[in-house]
């Protein structure tokens, strides 16, 4: 198993059921950010991003907020 530079175990696991709630980025830069998992055992699933505000704006959709939904990665929902 390849190390992360998440984390200092070498064991992997998953993440499922998460919410984010009222969210906001008051200043600062705007760079893109990334759900993904490990591999298809290892995954992200279940993730809830609701009332997000970035630099003064709501945002609607994960392209509008620049969230990347990647590999082994699913059901993630911004409200």
């Amino acid at each position: 198993v390849a190390e992360s530079v998440w984390s200092t175990s070498a064991e992997r696991g998953s993440i499922e059921n998460v919410r984010f709630e009222n969210i906001r980025v008051l200043d600062g830069k705007f760079p893109p950010s990334r759900i993904m998992g490990y591999d298809d055992a290892h995954g992200v699933t279940d993730v809830s991003i609701e009332n997000l505000s970035i630099l003064g704006r709501r945002i609607r959709t994960l392209p509008e907020g620049k969230i990347n939904v990647l590999q082994a990665a699913e059901d993630v929902r911004l409200r």
